[in-house]
């Protein structure tokens, strides 16, 4: 039922204000919601709640400024769901906290800026490289996105970020220009952690982009039409090195030699539950892939050749191809160079670390300052609340269910409302292994139940639930109808390994 409930509502936090505390531990009185919903699906929310409130230093504008930097899952979720709420007037109470009106109701000024000029849905990353799916299936535009909905975007990367004494701050953007905020969101993302091992960085692919998509598809093709087999390495045995593992072994029929070299002695995907890892694990048996299981990669060299260290002793591979899946990091780098003064936010730069928040995702350091996903280092409140911490904050599903609570607090905060600690709820995975196939793991379900059903869904069946969540989980109803659409027209996508599209038809 809980799955059922988080996939059923786009805005599934506001259930939760009538049984959360505040961020602080102050018991909270039940509110009375008011949700009021225009032709044009715009969600008003009116609260009268008592609690804890998170203070910010002064009187924001209405409406309010708000920036988000990252136009990932947990960047572009969140301006979707600011641009969702109204924002009526506050009028102060004789006890100066401000009050919402139902009069003079209006839109935030919400801006998202992105080096890129594309959003990517990454979990179908695979499909892209796989021939499934194609690039505006998979990478639409943030104009085609955000079209109809109020948020300004900004195609710049960030070079600074300047916090004005009470009040706002300021966002300082590499073509020179600058974004004055209230309220600014962080959600740079995360990339791949290539400096552990010399070499990897220049001498590996990595997977984590749609550029990344693009060289890889190149380089797969220039090696395929150099030799007949090439022979193509993954470094890293997590669940994403699985997945490309399998994509590559699948393209182009089966005509790459694929090697995953697992870091852990037990294999593949080492954290993840036991049913799951022995399936994946005998889907690449499967497809040929040999798993290297405690094969640790020591150097990786410009002709592909990787120094490999087992139980003490080295060994050299020479491949066509080198990809790097072995980790990933806080994608800091684009705020590199930091405004010199005491107001500066403390975010940026090689190896710099996160920024710590507070369980609503609130900086501690900066009140009207929020962090999503890897950048977020959430301290626990001891009550469940906070997600765990920092290592947890790594999945598109860790970010998607953020911008809810993140967007919630932000309008929280303006009006002087409770803000709510971030509570992650998870909803299992689900893998891609290649066309037609799939994997997903679902939650522990409780007995009897769960030793009926089971908690793993696996072959053409999984491949099915997996795309059909990701039509669902698309960020805008139209993106969400032309992926439906197009993939409507491709019934190969959906039909069982075997049977053909012309079968189908009669």
């Amino acid at each position: 039922r809980r799955f059922t409930r988080i996939m059923a509502s786009p805005f599934p936090l506001l259930r939760a204000i009538t049984r959360t505390s505040s961020v602080t531990g102050t018991p909270m009185k039940t509110p009375h919601v008011s949700l009021r919903v225009s032709s044009s699906r715009t969600l008003s929310v009116v609260t009268a709640a008592a609690g804890s409130r998170g203070e910010a230093r002064s009187t924001p504008h209405n409406p309010p400024r708000i920036c988000i930097v990252g136009g990932g899952f947990g960047g572009l979720y969140t301006a979707l769901r600011l641009d969702g709420l109204s924002w009526p007037a506050p009028t102060p109470s004789s006890t100066s906290q401000q009050r919402t009106t139902s009069s003079a109701l209006s839109k935030a000024n919400i801006t998202l800026v992105d080096a890129g000029d594309r959003f990517v849905f990454k979990p179908l990353m695979y499909e892209l490289l796989t021939g499934e799916a194609k690039r505006d299936e998979v990478a639409p535009l943030f104009a085609d996105l955000l079209d109809g909905t109020d948020v300004n975007f900004a195609r710049a990367s960030v070079t600074g970020v300047t916090m004005e004494p009470d009040d706002g701050g300021i966002v300082h953007l590499d073509d020179e220009t600058s974004i004055p905020f209230d309220y600014l969101v962080v959600a740079l993302g995360n990339k791949p952690r290539t400096e552990m091992v010399p070499g990897a960085r220049s001498s590996c692919l990595t997977f984590s982009s749609l550029e990344d998509v693009d060289a890889s598809i190149e380089a797969l093709d220039l090696a395929r039409a150099a030799k007949a087999t090439p022979r193509v390495a993954v470094v890293g045995g997590g669940v994403g090195g699985a997945e490309l593992a399998a994509a590559i072994a699948t393209r182009d029929g089966n005509a790459f030699d694929v090697t995953l070299l697992c870091r852990d002695p037990t294999g593949v995907m080492p954290t993840s539950p036991s049913q799951l890892r022995d399936h994946v694990s005998g889907v690449l048996r499967c497809l040929d892939v040999t798993v290297r299981a405690g094969a640790s990669v020591t150097s990786v060299a410009g002709d592909g050749e990787v120094t490999l260290s087992f139980g003490g002793e080295a060994d050299d591979e020479t491949y066509d191809v080198v990809f790097w899946c072995a980790g990933q990091e806080p994608a800091t780098t684009p705020v590199s160079s930091l405004v010199d003064s005491d107001n500066s936010l403390p975010v940026g730069g090689a190896g710099a670390p996160p920024l710590e928040v507070n369980p609503a995702l609130q900086a501690t350091a900066h009140p009207r300052v929020f962090a999503i996903g890897d950048i977020a280092q959430v301290a626990s409140d001891g009550r469940g609340g906070g997600g765990g911490g920092f290592a947890e904050s790594r999945t598109a599903q860790v970010a998607f269910q953020q911008s809810d609570y993140v967007a919630w607090n932000v309008w929280a905060l303006h009006y002087g409302r409770p803000l709510l600690p971030f509570r992650y709820q998870h909803l299992g995975e689900m893998l891609a292994l290649g066309p037609g196939e799939g994997a997903v793991a679902f939650p522990q379900l409780p007995e009897p139940l769960g030793d009926a059903l089971g908690t793993l869904l696996d072959g053409w069946a999984a491949g099915v639930l997996r795309k059909a969540a990701y039509v669902y989980r698309q960020p805008t109803n139209g993106q969400r109808l032309r992926v439906l659409e197009a993939w409507a027209r491709r019934p190969e996508l959906w039909l069982p390994p075997g049977v053909s599209s012309g079968s189908a038809r009669l």
